[in-house]
């Protein structure tokens, strides 16, 4: 929480000293304090968990980049396959491997049919490749749908595969 901002309020538009301090610009475009809910991200390593006799916990983290005090609201564990510094660990949230995607013919010949550009055809893949079946329905033979733009796209996951069946349009 960017506690000692709190108190100055919030701006729409701002002047970063980083590009002189002359031109305004959008909040959401900079990394200010000045933020309508004041709160920050921050990516840190934790290095001890300390618990006192009152049973009180204090985080030991480095790397941050905060104010003594900053009451912290959230915490997240780092996922390597989404966060941007590949040299940091993942503790409990271990990668996924990627799923590649195959197309049935069906699905193939949908994409010629409908005219559907190849910038949506990655998309699918892209999106595929994360895995977006609900955690605990990892079920062989089961069809999924997922929802992207104006389709649903019908898939199945063979080991680490994910085989498209068809699109529908919606």
């Amino acid at each position: 929480m960017f506690h000692a901002a709190i108190a100055e309020g919030w701006l729409p538009l701002i002047r970063p000293p980083k590009l002189g301090g002359r031109k305004k610009i959008g909040v959401f475009a900079t990394r200010s304090p000045h933020r309508p809910n004041h709160l920050g991200l921050s990516l840190l390593k934790l290095e001890n968990i300390e618990i006192d006799e009152h049973h009180q916990v204090t985080l030991i983290l480095s790397g941050a980049d905060l104010l003594d005090k900053t009451p912290v609201v959230d915490i997240k564990p780092y996922l390597a396959y989404v966060e941007a510094k590949p040299e940091a660990r993942s503790s409990f949230a271990h990668e996924r491997p990627l799923l590649e995607s195959i197309w049935s013919s069906k699905a193939k010949e949908q994409l010629v049919q409908w005219s559907i550009p190849v910038d949506f055809k990655i998309l699918v893949e892209q999106s595929l490749a994360q895995d977006p079946r609900p955690a605990h329905q990892h079920h062989k033979d089961k069809i999924f749908v997922m929802q992207l733009a104006d389709f649903d796209v019908l898939f199945e996951v063979h080991n680490e595969s994910a085989l498209i069946l068809e699109l529908r349009q919606r």
